[in-house]
């Protein structure tokens, strides 16, 4: 029963302890990496090829596809040049390998009667040479040569009326309309063959020495957009320039891909490229974001903040690979929170472990 005339007694005060910071871990993997070297660069042409006029003559047609952005195959027909006159050329050339051929048979056969008639006169005498019309002979045989020759180029001629592309391309530019007459050496198109492409990458030298000293060849992983989509195909390290490059004197390699330029990778693409570097030993990985100020590291241990002094060995975009007083397998903190002192305590409401993987880092690009 309540006692008449007393007040309640006074409500016990919470002694509140020290408060945990939240932040979020991921695991240090210690081991052996190969490092992806990252790079950017621009498909280019190899070579570029000029369609040049070797007759002179009217244009009377040209294919549709010879249009900039246009893809043309090796041997397809893209320029026909008026071939009247050539094919009358042609004609008139034949007629004069039958005339000198008739030629060579008159002078063939009088020289077999010459030939006999002096054996007939003369059994035991050596004929000269114009005795039996032998000059006669040769200079028919030379004649009927060069009626011969005579048909080959004008059949040159005629089949340069029709200009073929020299290889799988794409046409750049076009310089002729329709009706222009053209002469021999005025360029006419420019194309881009796609089985030449290269992607040159400019990269630090410090990240080139990453490679090895054996690194031309080495495989390559070309990224590019498609639409929505990040397109892959591979590539080889084919050369290093033995210029730097102008702006940023960095290195600059030449990567080689796999496939042809075309629809889905057109000269001009943005590209990124990744490469395998040589294995370091003993190194740490960690997410990029746990790294402060390229030299330090916190680490969660028990629930109490410390920090960790490192040295950066290389950088990703995601992750770092770092040597120092690590542990395998130690908690890191990777989430951004102010006011970080020693000795804190705090407490992990997330990991980040899953994001680098074993593998993400190590291994093929």
């Amino acid at each position: 029963a309540a006692t008449i005339g007393r007040s309640p007694p006074p409500p016990q005060k919470e002694v509140q302890g020290e408060r945990a910071t939240p932040v979020i871990t991921a695991r240090a993997v210690r081991r052996d990496f190969s490092p992806i070297i990252h790079g950017q660069g621009t498909v280019a042409p190899l070579s570029i090829a000029q369609v040049t006029a070797q007759i002179a003559g009217q244009v009377t047609w040209i294919n549709p596809k010879l249009r900039r952005g246009q893809k043309v195959s090796r041997g397809q027909v893209l320029i026909k040049v008026d071939s009247r006159d050539y094919k009358a050329r042609l004609a008139q050339a034949n007629a004069g390998v039958a005339s000198a051929q008739a030629q060579l048979a008159l002078a063939t056969a009088q020289h077999e009667s010459a030939k006999a008639e002096w054996q007939s006169a003369h059994p035991n005498k050596t004929a000269s040479d114009l005795v039996l019309q032998l000059p006669q002979l040769n200079a028919a045989k030379a004649a009927l040569k060069s009626a011969e020759a005579a048909v080959q180029l004008a059949q040159l001629a005629l089949e340069r009326c029709q200009l073929r592309a020299p290889m799988d391309a794409v046409v750049q530019t076009r310089q002729l309309s329709l009706g222009d007459l053209v002469g021999p050496g005025r360029p006419l198109a420019t194309l881009l063959p796609t089985k030449e492409a290269e992607i040159t990458v400019a990269m630090a030298r410090h990240e080139l020495a990453k490679l090895g000293d054996n690194f031309l060849g080495s495989e390559a992983i070309i990224e590019f957009e498609v639409g929505r989509k990040t397109a892959r195909m591979s590539g080889r390290l084919v050369r290093v320039l033995s210029e730097l490059d102008r702006v940023g004197r960095m290195a600059q390699i030449i990567i080689q891909p796999a496939q042809s330029a075309g629809s889905e990778l057109p000269f001009g693409t943005f590209v990124r490229v990744k490469l395998a570097g040589e294995t370091i030993t003993d190194a740490i990985q960690i997410p990029a974001e746990a790294l402060e100020d390229d030299k330090r590291v916190y680490v969660m241990q028990g629930d109490r903040l410390l920090s960790r002094q490192v040295q950066l060995i290389h950088r990703e975009p995601d992750r770092v690979l770092v040597s120092g007083d690590l542990k395998d397998g130690e908690s890191v903190i990777v989430s951004k929170v102010r006011g970080l002192v020693e000795g804190m305590k705090v407490k992990a409401i997330g990991d980040r472990s899953a994001a680098i993987a074993e593998g993400s880092v190590g291994g093929q690009p």
